[in-house]
């Protein structure tokens, strides 16, 4: 299975949009005809940026847990209530040049934010997004300074908002994907989980991880770049 074809069984998470055209050849998102990000079985461009070739996986192993990612997520569905976004990580030298490549396609309309990581020296979150339209969707930005988090990068991320708690979510979890599916959680102290992330395979050597946002999660604090 291709991310693309990951994605098509997973249309229902994407708005209605009249930017956004999810046929079954590729997602195409447009915004003032031109090309935002497209996906499909050979590519995935950020803007004219190929954003795919950057994530230079050092093997094509392939494993998935997917039958049963889907037997997740359909089970809560219902619960579900939005895409947050979809995220690409790979290995940089210097976080600068690599953000120097995207600032020259934003535009007047997109802008750069960060999130903060919590470990700077290792990892930094950049985010992708429009400054006025919120359903179209952001793109994550994951740069790796070292190999402290090997086994998830390189990586490709979706990102989902739902309403239900972290004990809820992982109750389900536990039922499709076994006990200890999410390896972290956005833990914040005297409030509670706001995020958990658990990794649903590999595709020709590219982690695939699934984000879950709960309840808690009202919103994200993002600086600008």
């Amino acid at each position: 299975m291709s991310i693309f074809e990951l994605l098509s069984k997973q249309k229902q998470l994407f708005p209605k949009n009249k930017d956004i055209d999810f046929n079954d050849r590729e997602l195409l998102i447009t915004h003032k005809k031109r090309n935002y990000l497209k996906i499909n079985n050979k590519e995935a461009k950020l803007f004219e940026i190929d954003v795919l070739s950057k994530l230079k996986p050092d093997s094509n192993k392939s494993w998935d847990k997917f039958d049963s990612y889907f037997s997740f997520i359909g089970e809560i569905d219902s619960r579900i209530m939005r895409l947050n976004h979809l995220g690409f990580g790979y290995k940089a030298q210097n976080a600068n040049m690599e953000l120097g490549e995207y600032e020259k396609h934003l535009g007047d309309d997109f802008q750069l934010v960060e999130e903060e990581s919590g470990d700077k020296d290792n990892n930094r979150w950049f985010f992708i997004r429009h400054k006025e339209d919120r359903s179209i969707p952001k793109v994550e930005l994951i740069f790796y300074f070292s190999d402290k988090y090997k086994d998830f990068c390189p990586q490709f991320q979706i990102d989902i908002d739902t309403d239900m708690s972290f004990a809820e979510l992982n109750r389900v979890a536990e039922k499709h994907m076994g006990k200890d599916f999410f390896f972290w959680k956005y833990d914040v102290p005297a409030y509670g989980v706001v995020m958990a992330m658990g990794k649903i395979g590999m595709i020709d050597g590219i982690n695939i991880l699934v984000g879950l946002g709960t309840n808690l999660r009202k919103s994200q604090t993002f600086m600008k770049i």
